[in-house]
Order: structure tokens, then C-alpha cells, then sequence
């Protein structure tokens, strides 16, 4: 079914007013600064000739990186932070497609309705963490057809983003619980379990009783808001009051 919208609209009557797009920009704030961590690291891998695009879950632009060229033409093409991807303005594209098939997207010159993609290759990738479309990473180039190569480095700068953010996330959302502060012989007693010993191994090599040892392991239980001694380590190592040197592996 055709979508009701002229071929030659300028998509720039589309692009996010300011107070919009600063909304936007705060609430995917964490989602931007791991792809700018990522793309600055992994920069010698890119093509120049690539238009590396970040996009919100919503289909906004919020994010690009590329060579002079590809960037001077996305211009032009008003491919640029604050355009939106969704199909009532930009027509079909790989974005959209993605969004709707939860899966990667190619789409070349010809399948897209508007005109000012009409010279666009674009692939996306959605970003799952946790199964859930938080953004997409989208591969875009001028006039050429993106080869598996490049399609290939979209894949993997896909991946460390949506593995990177899971982390990030993961430890802000920790972090907002508010700071864990474990006493000294609390530390002590959560490395001997994080290392297999028993609560009465505990209580032997520290010259406590065995009841001591368990209102300890019941203190740290509620200071980490967790109810085992399994989760009691990892959120400890996520939070680095303890450290795997001191687990014996």
C-alpha cells in the first residue's frame, strides 16, 4: 500500500524542533556516549565513504559519524541529527523495515519512496539488549552498494554497542540504588564464600561462630538487596567491593 506523502517532499520540514530534539538527546544520553566510545575506538576500521548513523528506538537521527564527503552529501540529503526514520515521513526505508521485522535490513536506491534517498544504500541493524530495540546502527552510503565488508564492520560495531550499553546500564542502574558499603570482616567473610567455602569453613578460618558468620552473611544480603549468596557475589563484583584476583579460580 502506498504511504500518502509526495516523492519529492524535503524531509527537512521533518527534522526535530530544538526543545524536541534535546529531550530526545538527555533521554538516550547513555546510548550516544557508548556509541561515541565505541566508534572512537574502533575508528580505523571505518570507511570514509560510510555514513555510520545512530537511531533512537522512535527512528530519530541522534547520532552520525563518517568522512567529510559522505557527511557533505548527507547534508544535502538533510540525512542529519533530528531526522526522523518512521515511514509516514521518510517513506520505506531500511530503519523502518528493521523496526518492523526486528531483524537487519538492506535496502538500495530503488526500494525507497522519497527522492532524497533515492541515492542511498542503507543497512540497519536494530540494537537488542535484552531482547528490546533500544536504537539502531545503520550503515549508509552515497551512490555505492554496501559490500560484505562493510557489512561486516556495521555487524560488529552493532554488537559492541549493544553489549556496551547493556554494561553501562546495567552499572548505572546499580549505582542509582545508592553506594553499597560492606565493613571490613563483611569483605572478608564474602570473599571466603565468593571463593566455595562453607559457612562453617568461614567461621573456623576467622575464629568466629558459625552464628556470627550468618549474621553477617544476612547484613550483606540486605545491604547488596539481594536474597543468595550467588547473587550477593556478582553484585559485588559489578560493583567492585570485591574483585576476581581474590577468588580463586
Amino acid at each position: 500500500m502506498e504511504i500518502p506523502l509526495s516523492t519529492k517532499h524535503s524531509p527537512e520540514a521533518f527534522v526535530l524542533a530544538n526543545d524536541s530534539m534535546k529531550r530526545i538527546m538527555v533521554e538516550n544520553g547513555l546510548l550516544i556516549a557508548v556509541f561515541n566510545r565505541i566508534i572512537s575506538s574502533y575508528k580505523c576500521i571505518l570507511n570514509k565513504n560510510t555514513l555510520i548513523i545512530l537511531v533512537d528506538k522512535n527512528g530519530i537521527i541522534i547520532q552520525e559519524t563518517g568522512g567529510k564527503n559522505i557527511k557533505e552529501h548527507a547534508k544535502k540529503s538533510f540525512i542529519d541529527i533530528g531526522l526522523s526514520f518512521d515511514q509516514a515521513v521518510s517513506g520505506t526505508n531500511a530503519i523502518y523495515l528493521a523496526h518492523k521485522l526486528k531483524r537487519s535490513v538492506y535496502t538500495i536506491p530503488e526500494h525507497h519512496y522519497c527522492d532524497f534517498l533515492k541515492q542511498w544504500y542503507l543497512f540497519a541493524i536494530p540494537l537488542q539488549v535484552n531482547r528490546k530495540i533500544e536504537g539502531f546502527l545503520v550503515a549508509a552510503s552515497f551512490k555505492k552498494p554496501i559490500n560484505q565488508d562493510r557489512a561486516l564492520i556495521a555487524s560488529l560495531l552493532e554488537y559492541m554497542v549493544s553489549n556496551e550499553f547493556r554494561q553501562d546500564r546495567s552499572k548505572r542502574s546499580i549505582m542509582e540504588e545508592g553506594e553499597v558499603t560492606l565493613t571490613a570482616r563483611q569483605l572478608d567473610i564474602l570473599r571466603l564464600l565468593a571463593n566455595g567455602k562453607t559457612d562453617m569453613s568461614v567461621a573456623i578460618e576467622m575464629g568466629l561462630s558459625i552464628g556470627t558468620v550468618r549474621y553477617h552473611k544476612t547484613n550483606i544480603f540486605k545491604k547488596l538487596k539481594v536474597d543468595c549468596c550467588t547473587l550477593a557475589i556478582i553484585k559485588a563484583l559489578k560493583l567492585q567491593l570485591i574483585s576476581l584476583d581474590s577468588i580463586d579460580t
